[in-house]
């Protein structure tokens, strides 16, 4: 499916803030109280031990996705119910498995780009000794390194950069691209790619304002969830309307 993808200034980044921050006004409660049922289900989901570590990311993919859906009939000037929310569970369980793949992306990254990596330094270079005692020998004199703590240096570099410059701008819009636009989970990764990065300049003074947004919430952890992470939802839809031209837009 061909979905146009428009370049966006520093400037436009900026206003998607101040144009969602009217239809988060007007919907406030409903919007609130889609997000506490989203994280209360999704805190439900991580109880379980061990299982916790596939059943989050499955469980996470339907709510956000029915999230999503909640605040995008907002938009749309309709007034959505609390059953929104669990819309994959039911008439949308045939774009659940895409929106389970892309949750799992970047679980498939870390195995491969630090899981992995780091397992065969450790297999490869056992004979060096112990991971105690190269640990023990660091701390007498901090200028000794190993084969293992060098190539573990290097695997997080990479880690990192990939993270950065890859698996981030897949993901910022493979959520809604999968569910709203119909795309398979690895074409909404690569045009969420490609629409983040050809709007690396709109999306850096957003972004920048979102960090801050959101560091104030986990400072103030009530005042994050009461006010500001509503506004990060709005605005976040505002710019994925924007950036995909997403037409009948009532904003």
């Amino acid at each position: 499916m061909s979905l146009p993808c428009h370049t966006r200034t520093f400037h436009d980044g900026l206003t998607w803030l101040s144009q969602s921050h009217t239809i988060t006004k007007t919907h406030y409660f409903k919007i609130l109280g889609g997000l506490l049922m989203t994280m209360l289900v999704q805190c439900m989901s991580g109880m379980i031990p061990i299982l916790s570590i596939i059943i989050g990311p499955i469980i996470s993919a339907a709510m956000w996705a029915g999230l999503l859906l909640f605040v995008h009939m907002l938009f749309q000037s309709k007034n959505p119910d609390i059953q929104v929310l669990f819309t994959c569970f039911n008439e949308n369980r045939g774009r659940w498995l895409h929106l389970i793949l892309i949750q799992f992306f970047p679980w498939a990254f870390t195995i491969v780009f630090l899981i992995l990596p780091i397992g065969i330094f450790l297999f490869m270079f056992g004979n060096f000794g112990s991971i105690e005692h190269q640990l023990e020998q660091f701390a007498q004199n901090p200028t000794i390194t190993s084969p293992i703590a060098i190539l573990t240096g290097i695997s997080l570099l990479i880690y990192v950069l990939v993270a950065l410059l890859v698996v981030t701008p897949a993901m910022l819009y493979a959520l809604p691209l999968s569910f709203f636009e119909k795309l398979s989970a690895q074409d909404a990764l690569r045009l969420s790619f490609h629409a983040s990065w050809k709007n690396m300049y709109a999306l850096t003074g957003y972004s920048l304002v979102l960090f801050g947004m959101s560091l104030f919430g986990i400072l103030f952890f009530f005042i994050g969830i009461f006010f500001v992470f509503p506004w990060i939802i709005t605005s976040y839809m505002k710019s994925y309307y924007e950036i995909f031209s997403i037409p009948n837009i009532n904003t």
